[in-house]
């Protein structure tokens, strides 16, 4: 499958192994043949505070002008950048459909002044993926439940944060988005039924095959549910399979070398 993650969101799953992701969102901005970067969206730091950036960067900041900063990742720590709304551009600017992207300074003196873009969203550091190495993080056949899941831009998902939004309440948003989205996309291609002049006894038939397939996004979603709705795997098998511990620990026996 070609992966294409330029301009989405990558949502980690509840089975991050890495402690740095949990529970996060990024919006990549960049994604091509040299690798992937983005910013995480959904971590707003209590230190620095945009008045601390502006006077690291020798800003005169406007009074009142008080911008949330986010997290945005642990590259480049102190690099500044910007998620925008397109009224607004550079010459910098990456244009992402209906959004930009700016590392450039001359935005946060902008900002400062109040004259920057209507919406924007300022992070401090970032994520960077070698090449290959995004497609190898989402397609990871040996850890069901813990690749990250994708998801199509939406300017609520950055703009539309309140002020009182939790972290985590964005991300658990954007995981049952993703998670929804991947369940629908399996029940619009193989299950709706036979269509007009298509007979589904056809065992040859190119509508079957994808039945008996192992999809690595499918099975990050089902995984992800699991994570999601349940302490771990154990849990959903003794909870919705009625399998009790000792039966469990049999089967571990059994099965396990």
């Amino acid at each position: 499958m070609i992966i294409d993650a330029h301009g989405k969101f990558l949502v980690a799953p509840p089975g991050m192994p890495d402690p740095r992701f949990r529970k996060t969102v990024v919006f990549i901005w960049k994604h091509d043949i040299a690798g992937a970067a983005g910013v995480i969206i959904n971590k707003r730091c209590q230190r620095p505070t945009f008045k601390h950036v502006c006077q690291e960067g020798s800003i005169q900041l406007k009074e009142g002008i008080n911008p949330p900063v986010y997290y945005g990742g642990p590259i480049l720590p102190n690099v500044v950048g910007v998620i925008h709304s397109t009224e607004y551009r550079l010459g910098s600017t990456n244009m992402l459909g209906d959004v930009g992207f700016t590392l450039d300074a001359k935005i946060l003196q902008d900002v400062a002044h109040g004259s920057g873009p209507l919406n924007r969203i300022v992070t401090l550091g970032m994520c960077n993926w070698n090449p290959h190495q995004l497609e190898d993080e989402i397609e990871n056949p040996m850890a069901p439940g813990m690749s990250w899941l994708m998801l199509d831009y939406d300017e609520k998902i950055i703009f539309g944060q309140l002020d009182d939004t939790k972290s985590d309440d964005i991300w658990e948003d954007c995981l049952r988005t993703a998670i929804n989205n991947t369940t629908k996309e399996l029940t619009n291609k193989f299950f709706k039924g036979p269509i007009i002049n298509e007979d589904w006894r056809d065992t040859s038939s190119e509508k079957l095959k994808p039945l008996f397939e192992a999809r690595v996004d499918y099975i990050n979603a089902a995984f992800s549910e699991i994570y999601l709705s349940y302490n771990s795997i154990e849990d959903f098998v003794v909870k919705e399979l009625e399998i009790n511990n000792q039966t469990l620990d049999l089967l571990k026996n059994r099965i396990l070398e």
